[in-house]
């Protein structure tokens, strides 16, 4: 956060999983909670600790040595419950998408997809609840650059530029990326997706990985201030 030097007019938006990727997931989430002008939204990991302690969805899935799950759950059982619980209904209060407008130009911000019932409006966790699990899973699972969880580029050419994660620009198809740096942030060739995921998940794997922030308003020359901190050598850009 001291490289980012954020100032009380700022708002720092992180979209989502910040837990499961590091051996402190609960220092990360009492820093954020800490903030006042630090938003944060669900992603797939925060959703399965949800689901884990509410016993929905698919509970059992944060428990996969993949998903690296059972760390934050260890630290989590470790505190009182009341502690626990605060941190629970924070994470239930974080965002599934935000619409913001900077410079004239209008972002939708989400972990990966978009609730399509809600589109264009601002949505959080707690305003739709477990009911809408299914939905809520679509919208922190699904991505143009998975295999599986899989929605069609296309879907995101409207009138928003989509910011989003969940998976690395290193781990991008080549297909897709068509040759592209493996530096975030990966633009799609039409200028709809922005991924700014640098893969923090691929460092506690041992493999390359960076963290990148950018902001959204542009300076004189219509360039954005980046971000870019990696644990070899800590600098930013």
């Amino acid at each position: 956060m001291e490289k980012l030097d954020l100032q009380e007019s700022d708002t720092l938006y992180i979209i989502g999983d910040v837990i499961d990727r590091g051996p402190d997931s609960v220092s990360i989430l009492r820093d954020i909670m800490a903030r006042k002008n630090v938003e944060l939204f669900l992603g797939n990991h925060e959703l399965m600790m949800l689901d884990h302690y509410a016993g929905t969805g698919m509970p059992a899935s944060w428990e996969r040595p993949n998903n690296g799950g059972t760390v934050t759950m260890l630290q989590l059982e470790e505190l009182p419950e009341y502690r626990r619980e605060a941190f629970l209904s924070f994470v239930e209060n974080a965002w599934l998408q935000k619409y913001v407008v900077a410079d004239g130009t209008e972002y939708a911000l989400h972990h990966s997809y978009w609730l399509p019932a809600f589109e264009g409006k601002d949505v959080r966790y707690s305003d739709v609840g477990r009911g809408e699990w299914k939905a809520i899973f679509d919208a922190v699972w699904y991505s143009p650059y998975r295999l599986f969880e899989y929605v069609p580029p296309e879907r995101y050419r409207d009138r928003y530029i989509h910011i989003i994660g969940h998976v690395p620009v290193q781990m991008i198809p080549p297909d897709v990326r068509q040759g592209e740096t493996v530096l975030p942030p990966y633009t799609d060739a039409d200028g709809h997706i922005i991924n700014i995921d640098g893969g923090c998940a691929l460092i506690s794997r041992g493999g390359p990985g960076c963290l990148y922030c950018m902001s959204l308003e542009k300076d004189e020359e219509g360039r954005r201030r980046e971000y870019l901190i990696s644990p070899d050598n800590g600098q930013s850009t």
